[in-house]
């Protein structure tokens, strides 16, 4: 039973994997590839997606509120997150509570911690890198904010993959949908920024 339901995955997993038909460097901005910290992990993702967005606050407000986006069926996705990895012999990691961080507390030192965060790379008011990895993949969530002369500014939130294993594909491709859906939601929240602590 649990061989036929692995080949129903991983058949699932390689058809949104070739009907996706991502091409990372084709659709990453040049205000991204301008970090040499943020482009050495672009150049070798298995998946890049990156959302732009405009807003008024700064770069520890963008990541603070960013971090602290989770709506009420994301705690649903987390359950149903749990079967699938079961189902694909792996153990659920630690599920992420919310996060509330205020702005001046979010950590810019590499290798601080923060959730199931660590990070990688920081530079104030120009971009934010950090990473979560599993035994399956490894994905880097990233902030570059691009300053201006007026109020608003514009950010663009990055999230790369890299597989581990013959787990990550089958397992990336068939939550990309949702992912999709969250990191949009993630950015768009980022740029509300000034969230009260």
């Amino acid at each position: 039973m649990k061989g036929c339901l692995l080949v129903i995955l991983a058949a699932v997993g390689a058809f949104w994997f070739l009907a996706s038909g991502d091409d990372p460097n084709d659709k990453t901005p040049a205000p991204i590839k301008g970090h040499e910290e943020i482009r050495r992990i672009i150049e070798g993702a298995d998946h890049v997606g990156v959302y732009t967005v405009e807003g008024e606050t700064d770069l520890r407000g963008f990541v603070s509120s960013m971090l602290a986006y989770q709506p009420w069926w994301l705690d649903h996705l987390y359950r149903i997150r749990a079967v699938l990895v079961r189902l694909m012999g792996m153990k659920q990691g630690e599920v992420p509570t919310h996060i509330s961080v205020a702005p001046e507390k979010i950590p810019m030192k590499k290798g601080s911690a923060i959730s199931i965060f660590k990070v990688v790379a920081a530079k104030e008011n120009s971009y934010w890198l950090a990473n979560a990895s599993d035994k399956h993949l490894s994905a880097h969530v990233g902030v570059v904010m691009e300053p201006s002369k007026d109020r608003k500014k514009t950010f663009h939130l990055l999230i790369a993959v890299h597989y581990k294993n013959w787990a990550g594909p089958v397992y990336f491709n068939i939550i990309k949908p949702f992912e999709k859906i969250i990191v949009k939601g993630m950015a768009r929240e980022g740029a509300r920024g000034g969230l009260v602590f």
